[in-house]
């Protein structure tokens, strides 16, 4: 099963719930972490890898580095959900 956050394209799957792209918020990427990660958690039988794309597209507003915007809000939303407890 494949999860995406943000979306490009017509033709993506986005099984998170969370419509990233239209609302691209630390808060919204967060939610939709938890999400995958509730799907993963609960499958024990398949490999728990959750992969992450288009960390620096600038150009096409899909990055987690730190900006003004919204300074390190999408990797603080990462490290809440699955930094370590």
């Amino acid at each position: 099963m494949q999860f995406q956050l943000a979306s490009w394209g017509a033709n993506n799957l986005n099984l998170s719930g969370v419509d990233a792209g239209a609302s691209n918020t630390p808060a919204n990427i967060q939610k939709a972490l938890e999400r995958v990660k509730a799907y993963v958690d609960s499958h024990p039988n398949q490999p728990p890898l959750i992969t992450i794309n288009c960390w620096n597209e600038w150009t096409e507003d899909s990055y987690f580095q730190p900006d003004d915007l919204r300074g390190y809000g999408y990797l603080e939303a990462v490290k809440t959900v699955f930094g370590v407890r």
